[in-house]
């Protein structure tokens, strides 16, 4: 629609456009079930194992299995949000496994190969102690240990949200609305008026003609016939007379 807008110089026409749906984008975490339960945390779901522990492998292939990995930890902001979830557990688990271990070149990396871009290593780690080639994160304080692959640890699962679509509610239509558009918008049925309306209108002009050459035809006959009548009868007169006066 436009909206005319006033001014002391001069009239400008501004071009109003209404706006258009755009889907809503809703992120979700996998259903609770059984004992496991998912947490979020921008746009990413934890799973938080403190009930069995296992070593480093097995909890990497555990994390496969719920469509995940072992956690990587990109920044502060989110080692602080795990570092809170993991704290009341400390009781019950003192550390668990995260995704990050040392590869055969030394080299410490993630296992969903996220960029190493962030550490929070405790004090004088990693060490490096004998073969600790995978990294636990302390319950207590939250900082990284390297450790032994084989010990028994809770762990950390982590996987993107689910993207759930929403399209924007449009309000509902009144059926008599929709069908007068319909009705006087739509091309097909424009076009079969106007084809109804030219039939219509040859129609009525081959009426009109039909009827005035008709009319024209009687005009025309009429005093050949009125004059052929005219003759007999004077024809038959003659006859009488002179058959009178014979």
């Amino acid at each position: 629609m436009s909206r005319i807008v006033g001014d002391t110089a001069r009239k400008k026409e501004i071009i109003v456009l209404a706006p258009t749906d755009s889907p809503q984008l809703f992120g979700r975490c996998p259903e609770s079930e059984e004992h496991r339960s998912w947490v979020h945390f921008h746009s990413h779901c934890y799973y938080i194992e403190s009930s069995y522990t296992k070593n480093w492998a097995q909890a990497s292939r555990e994390c496969t299995r719920l469509d995940a990995t072992l956690a990587s930890i990109e920044d502060h902001a989110e080692s602080i949000f795990l570092s809170h979830s993991i704290k009341p557990l400390e009781s019950k688990i003192t550390s668990f496994w995260i995704g990050m271990s040392k590869n055969v070149n030394g080299q410490w990396l993630w296992r969903d190969n996220t960029a190493v871009d962030f550490v929070n290593w405790n004090e004088e780690e990693p060490s490096s102690y004998g073969n600790e080639k995978c990294v636990e994160m302390y319950a207590s304080s939250g900082y990284w240990n390297d450790a032994q692959c084989s010990y028994k640890r809770g762990y950390i699962c982590k996987k993107s949200e689910s993207i759930k679509t929403v399209l924007t509610e449009k309000p509902p239509e009144r059926k008599g609305e929709k069908k007068d558009e319909e009705v006087s918008g739509s091309p097909t049925n424009i076009t079969w008026l106007v084809i109804i309306l030219v039939i219509l209108i040859l129609s009525g002009s081959g009426c009109a003609a039909y009827f005035y050459v008709k009319k024209k035809n009687q005009d025309h006959f009429l005093p050949i016939v009125t004059r052929m009548s005219d003759t007999k009868a004077s024809v038959d007169n003659q006859e009488q007379d002179e058959h009178a006066v014979a």
